[in-house]
């Protein structure tokens, strides 16, 4: 089974689209800069300087999640919705969700912060895992 281009660059369009709102001021983006450490001075100032950068590296980084997720589905040789949103969800659990609450552990994190974080990266995981299984 191929993994189909078109739907990877779709769904990490998407990806970057829900975070884009996730973490703006309509979104979670108030919280999200108070549990970091900052204020909304520090985000027109990153603004200022290489946002385009930023958004193209980051969009470079879902394609990444995209493919892997594309592979995963593909591997399993029935790409249906459920089997999309299944295998989105345990690698989720099984590599983003678990690996990044070492912020918690070590780094002393607030588990709102991990909360909010990996709310996100379950939403557009399972996001992609419905697209990738939808175009292939």
């Amino acid at each position: 089974m191929e993994m189909n281009v078109f739907a990877i660059i779709i769904a990490a369009i998407v990806a970057m689209a829900v975070g884009g709102f996730w973490y703006s001021p309509a979104g979670f983006g108030k919280p999200w800069m108070k549990l970091v450490g900052m204020k909304m001075s520090d985000m027109k100032d990153m603004q200022k300087k290489d946002m385009g950068l930023m958004y193209f590296k980051g969009f470079l980084v879902q394609v990444v999640v995209a493919t892997v997720l594309a592979w995963f589905i593909a591997k399993t040789g029935r790409p249906t919705i459920g089997a999309g949103l299944h295998i989105a969800f345990m690698a989720w659990l099984g590599f983003v969700a678990t690996n990044s609450f070492g912020g918690v552990l070590w780094e002393k994190r607030p588990i709102a912060l991990w909360l909010l974080n990996n709310a996100y990266n379950l939403v557009i995981f399972l996001v992609m895992g419905l697209i990738l299984a939808w175009w292939m």
